[in-house]
């Protein structure tokens, strides 16, 4: 309920500020902090509920992810068999990954104090297209056929290449 009523508020103040100069944005993907520096007026307020908003709530999700797979990680290295650990570990390092993939990005554009236009595009891209492209891999590794078809894969690709 808090986020969806700050995403309106910032929703609210983004559209009604003053825009002069050029009306273009030197990314592709047209984000908050990208058309914050682009309004005639005072942004400040607009910059703390994005803050609040996406970085905050951000942060906290992430520590709260963080803090749970502290946990599972005791618990797994509570267990006697080497395969089950293992297994275990295989389980989570899937999830985990997609969550450092996913919250890595977000700290990077909402949570730093200066732009930069070339690391804001690299960021989207990261976040846009890398991301969901590389989801359906990171899950799909967990498949002992697919681990194996990736092998061939790659020691094929090696045994071309002369390495």
């Amino acid at each position: 309920m808090g986020s969806s009523v700050h995403a309106s508020v910032l929703t609210f103040l983004v559209f009604k500020l003053p825009y002069c100069g050029p009306k273009e944005v030197g990314n592709f993907f047209c984000d908050i902090p990208v058309v914050l520096p682009l309004a005639c007026a005072d942004t400040s307020l607009a910059q703390t509920v994005s803050f609040t908003n996406v970085g905050v709530v951000a942060l906290l999700c992430f520590l709260l992810v963080l803090t749970s797979y502290t946990r599972i990680v005791i618990s797994i290295l509570r267990i006697s068999s080497s395969e089950g650990r293992h297994r275990a570990f295989s389980t989570c390092s899937a999830h985990l990954t997609s969550v450092l993939l996913f919250y890595g990005p977000v700290v990077l554009i909402y949570l730093r104090p200066a732009s930069s236009s070339w690391l804001d595009s690299m960021v989207q891209v990261l976040n846009n297209i890398v991301n969901p492209s590389l989801n359906p891999l990171i899950y799909s590794l967990r498949n002992k056929d697919v681990k194996l078809a990736l092998r061939k894969a790659l020691i094929q690709g090696v045994r071309t290449s002369g390495v």
